[in-house]
């Protein structure tokens, strides 16, 4: 048994004389718990932490609980709880609360208000490449798809160590919008993070092909004929 498992064992029936009234020792319960993936014992903890103060921060807490938990209805209500607080009395970061509500929304497939949540979380991080490459991925699921592009092309133009699916979108979707040329740039970004993405390089050929420049092609990937006859 680890330290943090022996703090978890101590602290999860604490006697009303430790505990009652004591936010901050269910507030580290609850810490704790998130730790060790026992989720409905961190929701509780927390719940237990919010009767005695409410703030931001621990509605925060809560809702990624509950999000882990697989509840994504309650976790949407506790984001959105954390963002009213927090107006009041700053508690935690608030784009990163944005981020968590529009991902949530998203799962449950309110695109719209999670394009909303996610648009929140840019105008407080405009700089957080990830903000704007998790808008861009709601704007394709909702075919909107150049929209998607300005989203990805904004994350990337903020850090270029994207991974290899934002390129392999990014390709995916200027492809489907007839934009050849960017398209065989952002594949060819994606097949430098992933050599081995046989698919790509299909795609590629297709590309060159349509252009007329399939020798373009080879000569710019000298394999490219050995990866699409695998």
């Amino acid at each position: 048994m680890n330290d943090l498992e022996k703090y978890v064992k101590n602290n999860q029936q604490p006697t009303i004389e430790q505990n009652h009234g004591n936010f901050r020792a269910h507030k580290q319960l609850g810490d704790a718990l998130s730790q060790l993936g026992q989720q409905e014992k961190e929701i509780a903890a927390y719940t237990e932490a919010i009767k005695l103060e409410e703030n931001s921060a621990i509605y925060f807490r809560l809702g990624n609980a509950q999000r882990k938990d697989g509840d994504a209805k309650r976790a949407t209500v506790s984001y959105q709880k954390a963002i009213e607080l927090n107006s009041q009395q700053p508690f935690c970061n608030l784009s990163l609360v944005y981020r968590a509500l529009g991902e949530t929304l998203r799962e449950q497939g309110k695109l719209d208000e999670a394009i909303i949540a996610f648009s929140e979380a840019i105008k407080l991080e405009p700089k957080n490449a990830v903000n704007h490459i998790r808008l861009g991925s709601t704007k394709l699921k909702k075919e909107d798809r150049e929209g998607a592009i300005a989203s990805y092309q904004q994350a990337i133009k903020l850090n270029p160590k994207q991974p290899f699916w934002v390129y392999k979108n990014l390709g995916d979707v200027l492809e489907k919008n007839a934009r050849v040329e960017e398209a065989i740039v952002a594949y060819g970004k994606a097949i430098k993070l992933k050599p081995d993405a046989s698919k790509l390089y299909l795609r590629l050929a297709q590309l060159y092909s349509q252009k007329g420049q399939i020798n373009k092609g080879i000569e710019k990937y000298p394999n490219l004929i050995d990866k699409i006859s695998r």
